[in-house]
């Protein structure tokens, strides 16, 4: 929606910027360098929205925005004027009339934003060339939480008048009463009086917000006390009037104005929640993508590997990668990183590692290679854990390098033959990125290579046991001809069982490589 605005400002600078951004946005721009042109402009013309600098030559901006809300009053209709202040004093410009301010140095994001809260869209906000009565919003319900009885008496007689719709309104004298009517539910919007018989101050507003975060608070507040009210705008009320200051208009306007900003947020809050859910949902689409469909054929090996995503975002990951000598290398790990990075520092962990393995068959330069190429893009207190192996079937060994998951070599019927504990630090800024030697270890038929991608310790067990991978694979591999998929799937299995009902609380990867006969 394109608006006509009225920028009253009488530096050039400011003028040529606002301007700019307002043009480049699709409204149209006209100018007045100071209070007294600006009023002559709205009296002969029509403009949608005015930006209006308080501190000018010849006349100031609340003195023209009050000239401007009294030629108002026989009209019955309200121009948005917004204040451009060095100042962060929100209280004089509200008292003068205007709806809102905005601080110097003008910033193109805040700006806009501000213009679309106000009417660049017929669908989000208030048309404010035409103000809108109750009926048009649905009907309005009204808890005023005050103990004078003069403002008891007042306000509903000026809500009957300007609202002029359905509405209902309760009236509470104490904030214990009005607590106990807000857990009722059904309030839209609370009139709240900061200073109670049994509240004073902040600590009014506080224990309506804390009851219910989500209710929009228009704060009533004597002149004494303006100052306070400014401060409860920043602690989370909407917006305040100064008692005996507000007529039918004003206060009507102020309900229209904080419900209709109350909808925008809610509307854009669960916009941000639908964006980061799909967000979410491309991710973990990614990272399954990346992740092996099937395994490789190695003779006298049977291997099989899985990656269970959790409902939260880690980045575990698996991967089989060729090396020289009909060997294949077995990468494991998972990431530490907040939200999408987890995903994407998993994208380029993996994408470094097939690199390497392309030119190199040396498993700890390999790691001590990625090592140094992925710390350079980690942020601070994201990580990486990472193991790699090496099965070689001709050699009939394993390589490893060992990170923080975690590793086991059995013999059959689930004897362990060799831990693969961690020998090598998390890949992140603080790390020494050189990787400590690769060990080799000769491998016999019947030996079962069992690896996961992070420690189970990381996961919850409702009897409140150590969750450990060779307490998890004792019961599983005892019979040496289960197939590796098999095998895998019972670790999945067992790893459900030991959390009970709830999901897992990260992403798991397991793969496990079972050693036959080479005619097998």
């Amino acid at each position: 929606m394109s608006l006509s605005v009225l920028v009253v400002e009488d530096s050039v600078v400011n003028q040529t910027l606002v301007r700019a951004i307002l043009i480049n946005a699709g409204h149209t721009v006209r100018l007045a360098n100071n209070g007294r042109e600006a009023v002559a402009m709205i009296e002969a013309e029509t403009f949608d929205f005015v930006l209006m600098d308080v501190q000018m030559p010849e006349m100031d901006g609340l003195t023209a925005t009050r000239l401007i809300r009294q030629s108002e009053e026989a009209t019955g209709r309200r121009l948005p004027i917004v204040a451009l202040t060095a100042s962060e004093e929100r209280g004089p410009c509200m008292e003068a009339g205007m709806d809102d301010f905005m601080t110097k140095p003008v910033r193109a994001v805040e700006l806009l934003e501000i213009v679309r809260q106000i009417g660049c869209s017929q669908e989000e906000t208030l048309n404010y060339a035409e103000p809108r009565d109750a009926a048009k919003i649905g009907p309005v319900s009204v808890l005023l939480v005050e103990d004078s009885p003069t403002a008891k008496l007042l306000v509903p007689k000026l809500l009957e008048k300007g609202i002029g719709g359905p509405y209902s309104l309760d009236i509470n004298s104490t904030l214990a009463s009005a607590r106990e009517r807000i857990k009722q539910g059904g309030i839209d919007v609370v009139l709240l009086d900061l200073n109670l018989d049994d509240s004073a101050g902040l600590d009014t507003l506080r224990s309506v917000r804390e009851l219910d975060s989500n209710v929009p608070i228009i704060v009533l507040t004597g002149e004494a006390d303006e100052t306070l009210s400014v401060t409860a705008i920043r602690s989370g009320a909407q917006d305040y009037l100064v008692k005996w200051r507000f007529n039918s208009d004003s206060l009507t306007r102020a309900i229209q104005f904080t419900l209709e900003r109350h909808k925008w947020a809610s509307e854009k809050t669960s916009a941000a929640t639908s964006n980061d859910s799909h967000r979410q949902y491309v991710a973990r689409a990614i990272q399954k993508d990346l992740l092996p469909t099937e395994s490789p054929k190695i003779a006298g090996v049977d291997l099989h590997g899985r990656c269970e995503i959790a409902h939260t975002m880690d980045g575990d990951f698996f991967d089989y990668l060729p090396m020289p000598g009909d060997s294949v290398g077995i990468a494991v790990g998972s990431v530490a990183a907040p939200g999408l990075r987890a995903v994407m520092k998993m994208v380029e962990a993996r994408a470094v590692i097939r690199s390497l393995v392309l030119t190199h068959g040396d498993v700890g330069y390999i790691c001590s290679r990625a090592a140094e190429v992925i710390t350079r893009d980690l942020q601070l207190g994201e990580r990486i854990n990472m193991a790699f192996t090496r099965v070689d079937p001709e050699k009939r060994s394993i390589q490893y390098v060992a990170g923080d998951g975690q590793g086991l070599l059995l013999e059959s019927r689930a004897k362990v033959k060799h831990q693969l504990r961690s020998s090598a630090p998390p890949i992140c800024q603080e790390s020494d990125v050189k990787m400590p030697e690769a060990k080799s270890i000769n491998v016999d038929p019947g030996d079962i290579l069992v690896l996961a991608s992070r420690p189970l310790a990381d996961f919850r067990s409702t009897g409140g046991d150590r969750v450990t991978l060779e307490n998890l694979v004792k019961s599983i591999a005892e019979d040496r001809e289960t197939p590796a998929q098999v095998m895998v799937e019972m670790l999945f299995q067992k790893l459900y069982q030991l959390g009970g009902d709830h999901p897992l609380d990260h992403d798991i990867s397991f793969v496990v490589a079972r050693f036959n006969d080479k005619s097998n």
